[in-house]
This record gives structure tokens, C-alpha cells and sequence, in this order.
């Protein structure tokens, strides 16, 4: 017994020494690192990350100096030649360096990978995620190719939760991962490309992904056509959104209203296919029917029942007849409805399509009004302070003065804002009544002043 004892717990000592060995090896793996040459590390063509000439310079630099801190990461190749993953700009001045005759970087330190061609890929971005600073629309390139990516992976079996596994890849919190997953599924790559100029920011990006393409491309033209920069708050650019939305759903309705019409014809004409079946199919039985009553019957009581089925076979040729003028109607009918709704519906774009260019016209408008009377209140309120300066006036009606200015100026803006809105919007009862007690207050402010000026 005791053996017995001695044996397993020899055994079981050697099934832990087997999978110490093995966690062992595994971290020799991770942590092994070969000098390959520079000749035999091809540069990853999937790198869609620019690296500007100065970068490359200030690593080279740094090599030269003080060596290289960070190994690369490749994968082999069936060629026996290796990918990089990570380490492109230091690859790229390794090769500066050799060209300016400094041959002893010909070997780089690097740590191989075994990688299928997906996994690759999501490596070399989550690596280029970590280690460098970039632009919002590398981050929307990016979302959008590890989308591609794990949804490729999903469709051979793997479980994945998308967003999650996407934030924890680019570094993100769930929500910010979110917002650039839903611009790279939903924005135009035009408006993509204005993320990068500046001329777009993230926030107005994300509103205005969950407009229709047409829409987008309006808003595209209007930002690019402009001599200046189109500036866009957040919350205009959500305003901006919810007008385009109510264009949409102005379209949708009169898309949907037509179409109704078809499905409701369409299903007519499938319930009066089911009775003419029905009814067809119930005199079949009574022919049938009659056929088989008619054996062993003399030749006057054929007679009569070839003349019952010769009444069968009318009656359903009668129905037959009906059907097909039913169902000939019918077509004409979808057919004159079909036109009107291309008719119906072109012109409904086409109003649209002006509508939109309207609301970013006026927005524009709005922008520009804005713009020059901010300009006008800064001069304004430098002449004022001047004249203030040059009054006998003390401190604290300096202040009070100088506080109604402001307060005006402010109310000023905020009327032409009010004005170029409400411009596009209908007036309900509520917002009518609450424009005429503002123009009561304005009457009185009027009044006041008058007053005051005497």
C-alpha cells in the first residue's frame, strides 16, 4: 500500500513538473527574441498608418545615441521571410541608418509571432492603438477594419462581444469605442476625410452618421464649398441632425403610404386568387363527383349528368374569366400606382434635396450673422469702454452700464438666432403666445428707453 502511495504521488509530481514545463516554455516563447535581418522583414502592407519624415529622423537618432529600447514583432512567412506588426517607424530608420553607411543595424531584434493573416492584422493594429498618438479618423479606419475583422472570425464560429472587445483593442472606454464604431458603420468617407483636416469633429461626425447618405453628401458640399472653416458646436450639429431627421421622415412617410397602397393590392389580389382556387377547386369535387355517380348508368341518366358537368365546367370557366378581368385590373391598378409613386417620390426627393440645402444654407447664414455681430459688439464695447473711461462716472455705474451693454448685446444675438430658426419650423399655440409676451417686453424695454433717453 505505502508503494502503492509512492508511486502516484510520483506521478502526480511529474504531471505538475509536465505542465510546469510547459507554462515555462510558453513564456520562453513570448519572451524569446531573435536577430533577424533587415532584408528579411518585409514592411506590412496593411499599414495604413502615416509616418512623417521628421519621426523617422528623431528615431534614427535615438538609435544612434542610446541604441534600440523596443524589440519588433513579426510573424514568418511561408517565403521563410518575416512581417512586421509593430515597429514600423523603427524599422524605418534602421533602413536610414544602413543607407548612411552605419551597416551594423542590418540585424534587429525582434520577437516572432505565429499568426493567421486575421489575428495578424488585429495585432498590428491594436499595436499602432497603444503606442502612438492618432487622429480621430485613423480611429474611425480603425473601428471599421477590426469590425471587418471579428466579424470574419464570428462567421467561422467564434464567440465575441463586438463593442467590448473592440474598446479593449484600441484602447478605449465602451462608450468612446461605440461612437467611432457607429461612424465607421454609418459616415460617408467624404465627411470621413474631414476628420482628418480638422474640418469635422468627432462629436458633429457622430451626429450626423445617422443620417441618410444623401444627406451627408449635402452637408459634404456645403462644409468643402466654403472659403472658411465651417465651425459646427455640438449642439448645433445635433440641431442640424434633427431637421435633416424630419426630412426624412417627411420622404419616408410618402414612401411608405405608397407602398402600402401595393401591399394592400397585392394582398387583394392574393385573397381573391384563394377564393377563385377555393371555389375552383370545390366544383372539381362536384365533376369528380359526378363522374364517378355516372357508372353503371343507363344512357339517359348520362345524359343528364354530362350535362350537370358540361353546367360545372361553364360555372368555372365563368370564375376563371372573372379572375383574370379582376386580376388584369388589378395590374393596371399597381401599375398606375407604381408610376405615381417613382412620380411621387422623385419629386419628394427633389424637394428634400432643396430642403436640406436650405437648412445648411441658413445655417450658414445664421454663422455668418453671428460672426459679424460678435465683431460689431467687440468694437462696441471697446468704444464704450473708452467713452467710459473719458465720463466723470464712478466704478459702480461703470459696471452697471457696462453690465446692460453686455446683457443687450446678448439678447441682440440671441433674437437673430431666434429669428433664423423659426423661419423653418412651424409655430404651435404655446410658442405664439410666448412670442407675443416677448414682443410686450420688448415694448416696454422700448418704452423705457425712450424714457431714459430724454
Amino acid at each position: 500500500m505505502a508503494k502503492n502511495f509512492m508511486m502516484n504521488s510520483i506521478s502526480k509530481l511529474e504531471d505538475i513538473k509536465t505542465e510546469i514545463d510547459k507554462v515555462e516554455k510558453k513564456d520562453e516563447e513570448l519572451f524569446k527574441v531573435e536577430y533577424i535581418h533587415i532584408d528579411d522583414i518585409i514592411p506590412n502592407v496593411k499599414n495604413f498608418y502615416s509616418i512623417r519624415d521628421k519621426e523617422v529622423e528623431e528615431v534614427a537618432n535615438s538609435i544612434l545615441e542610446n541604441g534600440l529600447f523596443h524589440n519588433l514583432l513579426v510573424r514568418k512567412l511561408e517565403n521563410g521571410k518575416y512581417e512586421l506588426i509593430s515597429g514600423e517607424k523603427r524599422y524605418t530608420a534602421h533602413k536610414r541608418l544602413i543607407e548612411q553607411g552605419y551597416k551594423k543595424y542590418s540585424l534587429l531584434p525582434c520577437q516572432i509571432k505565429i499568426l493567421n493573416d486575421v489575428d495578424a492584422e488585429i495585432a498590428l493594429i491594436e499595436a499602432n492603438a497603444c503606442t502612438r498618438p492618432l487622429t480621430d479618423a485613423e480611429k474611425v479606419t480603425q473601428a471599421k477594419r477590426l469590425i471587418e475583422l471579428y466579424t470574419e472570425k464570428k462567421n467561422n464560429g467564434e464567440k465575441i462581444n463586438m463593442r467590448e472587445t473592440i474598446s479593449e483593442k484600441l484602447n478605449l472606454k465602451p462608450t468612446q469605442a461605440q461612437r467611432y464604431m457607429s461612424i465607421a458603420n454609418k459616415l460617408i468617407t467624404e465627411l470621413v476625410s474631414l476628420l482628418d483636416t480638422g474640418e469635422l469633429s468627432i462629436s458633429s461626425a457622430s451626429e450626423f452618421a445617422t443620417l441618410s447618405e444623401e444627406n451627408q453628401k449635402v452637408l459634404y458640399q456645403a462644409i468643402k464649398e466654403r472659403e472658411d472653416k465651417l465651425e459646427i458646436t455640438k449642439q448645433e450639429a445635433n440641431d442640424l441632425k434633427n431637421k435633416y431627421k424630419e426630412l426624412e421622415e417627411e420622404k419616408n412617410i410618402i414612401e411608405k403610404k405608397y407602398q402600402n397602397k401595393i401591399e394592400q393590392l397585392e394582398k387583394d389580389n392574393k385573397e381573391k386568387e384563394c377564393e377563385l382556387k377555393k371555389a375552383t377547386d370545390n366544383i372539381n369535387e362536384k365533376i369528380d363527383k359526378v363522374k364517378e355517380e355516372m357508372k353503371g348508368k343507363t344512357k339517359k341518366e348520362l345524359d343528364e349528368f354530362l350535362e350537370e358537368i358540361e353546367s360545372l365546367e361553364y360555372e368555372r370557366k365563368a370564375l376563371e374569366d372573372k379572375y383574370k378581368e379582376i386580376t388584369e385590373e388589378h395590374q393596371k391598378e399597381l401599375e398606375k400606382i407604381k408610376e405615381e409613386q417613382i412620380e411621387i417620390v422623385s419629386k419628394a426627393n427633389a424637394d428634400a434635396k432643396i430642403k436640406a440645402e436650405n437648412i445648411i444654407r441658413n445655417f450658414e447664414e445664421e454663422q455668418k450673422k453671428i460672426k459679424e455681430e460678435n465683431k460689431a459688439i467687440k468694437l462696441e464695447n471697446e468704444r464704450l469702454k473708452k467713452e467710459l473711461e473719458n465720463k466723470n462716472i464712478d466704478e459702480s455705474e461703470k459696471k452697471a452700464i457696462y453690465e446692460v451693454k453686455t446683457k443687450l448685446d446678448t439678447v441682440r444675438s440671441d433674437v437673430i438666432r431666434i429669428t433664423t430658426l423659426i423661419k423653418n419650423i412651424p409655430l404651435d399655440e404655446k410658442m405664439t403666445k410666448d412670442f407675443d409676451v416677448l414682443k410686450r417686453l420688448f415694448d416696454t424695454l422700448e418704452s423705457t428707453l425712450k424714457i431714459h433717453g430724454k
